[in-house]
């Protein structure tokens, strides 16, 4: 299978993830289609699983599994479709239901037999079908559209993301988790840029960090504070590693502050989550809150984001 563990799914995760509406707009569809001929046109109708009202249905089965099974696909092996990544949380076997057949879900995509516009769509038309329910939530001007079927949910992105660094990205993700009550992924802007895969959403907090006495199951972090646009007191709450072996779905917590205008250390110790590790090349993504009184934000300063994903080079000898 063309996949690989993820990390965490934040608010990926989750991470999120999350991540969304270019062309689309919430209560609007607009969908432009060109006809060469009729030919074409019943060639093509023949590729939709049509309902009894004759409208496209988006028709995924799903097999449950725990809550630290995940997947993640990159834009690559979707066909180029959702350049932020699809992911499979608490599931597995994704299916789609084409009338040439069922079809992986993320062949399907490889082999342009969909579109993440047209899963868009369907999941859009059967909410207003009565087929699953739609629900939205914004964050930093990015719409995460929620879609609840019975037996999975759909977090789908399609949208532009302005970043702190003055440019926009279109942005599409796809997140396909199981339903259950405490099971729940917080949609986060984390997005990449797709030719350098730098987070696009980072501030300029005025932090860097060193690693030392790295072994198998831990190592020391040197940060360094200075300058910066944040608020109030940093801290360091929880960190992930990559390539997750494991697919760590909740990552190690902890509360470290940082020191302001200074240089601080503190140690991680991942024995208890990701075992020891083989020699090689990681990356510890340390996860920093701004911890400031609501009385220091400014009436304009409604998107600013009070927490950031930041990493480091790991090598483990």
């Amino acid at each position: 299978m063309k996949s690989r563990r993820i990390l965490s799914i934040i608010g990926l995760i989750l991470a999120a993830v999350l991540l969304l509406g270019i062309g689309f707009a919430i209560g609007r569809n607009e969908v432009q289609a060109s006809v060469p001929d009729a030919t074409d046109a019943t060639d093509a109708a023949e590729d939709i699983v049509h309902t009894g009202d004759d409208v496209p249905a988006l028709n995924l089965t799903v097999t449950r599994v725990g809550n630290t099974d995940s997947q993640i696909f990159s834009p690559e092996e979707l066909g180029n479709n959702f350049n932020q990544g699809m992911s499979y949380c608490g599931v597995t076997d994704v299916s789609i239901s084409l009338n040439s057949g069922d079809e992986r879900l993320e062949d399907a995509l490889e082999n342009g037999d969909i579109t993440e516009e047209e899963i868009f769509f369907r999941a859009r038309q059967d909410a207003r079908d009565g087929r699953c329910q739609e629900t939205f939530e914004t964050q930093h001007g990015v719409t995460f559209y929620n879609y609840h079927y019975p037996d999975y949910d759909l977090w789908l992105v399609y949208d532009v993301f302005n970043s702190p660094n003055g440019k926009a990205y279109p942005v599409s993700q796809l997140i396909v988790l199981r339903t259950t009550p405490d099971y729940r992924i917080h949609p986060s802007c984390l997005f990449t840029d797709p030719e350098t895969g730098a987070f696009v959403n980072r501030e300029d907090w005025g932090l860097t960090f060193e690693l030392s006495d790295v072994t198998n199951h831990s190592a020391t972090v040197t940060c360094t504070q200075s300058g910066g646009q944040q608020i109030g007191q940093l801290e360091v709450r929880c960190y992930t590693l990559y390539p997750d072996t494991k697919g760590i779905i909740n990552p190690p917590k902890f509360e470290t502050e940082i020191a302001m205008d200074g240089t601080c250390q503190f140690s991680v110790d991942w024995s208890d989550t990701y075992g020891d590790l083989p020699s090689g090349t990681y990356r510890l993504y340390l996860w920093v809150y701004d911890i400031y009184d609501e009385s220091q934000l400014h009436p304009l300063m409604d998107d600013f984001q009070d927490w950031q994903m930041l990493d480091v080079e790991l090598i483990i000898p």
